[in-house]
C-alpha cells in the first residue's frame, strides 16, 4: 500500500500556497452590539475606521455617535492559523500510527530477548 505521507506533505503546501489572498473584515461594536463586515480585496485594516461602520449605516447604530463606536480589524484563515491547524493533524495523525505499530514492535523485541543462563 502506499504511503499517504507525500499526499498530506502536498496539501500542506498547497494549503500554505493558497493563502495569498486572505479576507480582512471589519468588525463594528456599537454599545453592546456588534456586526462583521468584510472589506472588499482594495482596503486595508486602515479602512476599519469608526466613520467607515457610520457610514455602512447600520441598523445597530442608527442612534450612535462617532465615540460610541469601536473597531476591530481582522483576517480569516491566516497562514498561522492553517500552519497550526497542520501540525495537529500531522500530531494526531504520527500518534494513530504508532498506536498502530508499537504491538508489533513490543512482539518484535521479546523475541530478540537474551537468553538467561
Amino acid at each position: 500500500m502506499a504511503s499517504p505521507i507525500p499526499i498530506l506533505i502536498l496539501l500542506f503546501f498547497a494549503s500554505i500556497t493558497s493563502a495569498t489572498s486572505l479576507a480582512l473584515f471589519c468588525k463594528c461594536i456599537c454599545s453592546t452590539n456588534s456586526t462583521i463586515i468584510p472589506l472588499p480585496q482594495t482596503n486595508t485594516c486602515q479602512d476599519c475606521t469608526r466613520q467607515f461602520c457610520l457610514d455602512y449605516h447600520l441598523p445597530i447604530c442608527k442612534t450612535a455617535k462617532e465615540a460610541d463606536v469601536v473597531t476591530t480589524c481582522f483576517q480569516r484563515d491566516s497562514v498561522k492559523d492553517k500552519v497550526v491547524v497542520c501540525i495537529f493533524i500531522f500530531a494526531v495523525l504520527g500518534l494513530l500510527l504508532w498506536a498502530l505499530v508499537r504491538p508489533w514492535f513490543v512482539r518484535r523485541s521479546r523475541g530478540y530477548a537474551a537468553v538467561p543462563g
